[in-house]
């Protein structure tokens, strides 16, 4: 651990200052917002509403698993005001409809910009394409880029 501690040091990440959470220098997280614009005061949890509707649907050609592994996924911590980068994996077995690709790409980059947990990103992908796919199986995994040498793994499955 470093001598000086969280606040004031370095990022371990990119090497760059460390700043407090808040703008105005208070050092409490910031209030959750949503891309359009929506604060949601007095809550822990971080709210997003996505836009599902990125994601175009193909039929599947396979009963097999499909596997998708997306790099480079960007959204904002909450908390640290820093930028997350995330692995994200997707698997699934089709029950009839797949994600076409290039949809998928775009609907990840809706995150750009965005505040939100490591929970909360992991829970909104899987919800999505759970109600868009209908798959007989699915699991997503988000991986977070590493932040004070820790590197965060959320995974949420049907299983």
């Amino acid at each position: 651990m470093r001598a000086e501690g969280l606040r004031g040091g370095m990022d371990d990440r990119d090497g760059r200052p460390e700043r407090d959470a808040n703008a105005d220098g208070s050092g409490g997280a910031a209030p959750p917002v949503d891309r359009d614009g929506t604060v949601h005061e007095g809550t822990e949890t971080r709210y997003y509403s996505s836009d599902a509707g990125l994601l175009t649907i193909v039929p599947a050609e396979t009963g097999g698993c499909i596997t998708h592994e997306v790099s480079a996924v960007e959204a904002r911590c909450p908390y640290e005001t820093f930028q997350d980068v995330y692995d994200l994996t997707i698997v699934y077995r089709p029950g009839g409809n797949a994600v076409e690709i290039a949809s998928l790409r775009r609907y990840c980059d809706q995150f750009a910009g965005v505040e939100i947990s490591h929970e909360a990103f992991c829970e909104t992908v899987f919800g999505d394409l759970r109600a868009l796919l209908d798959p007989v199986e699915l699991t997503v995994t988000a991986t977070c880029n590493r932040y004070h040498g820790i590197v965060t793994t959320v995974e949420r499955s049907t299983e």
